[in-house]
């Protein structure tokens, strides 16, 4: 879990997306 705090946005971003989609 070392990743860049921009890509630690993105992937809560997703995380989000998806589960609003699902």
């Amino acid at each position: 879990m070392g990743m860049s705090p921009i890509q630690q946005e993105a992937q809560k971003l997703g995380g989000n997306n998806r589960e609003q989609k699902g």
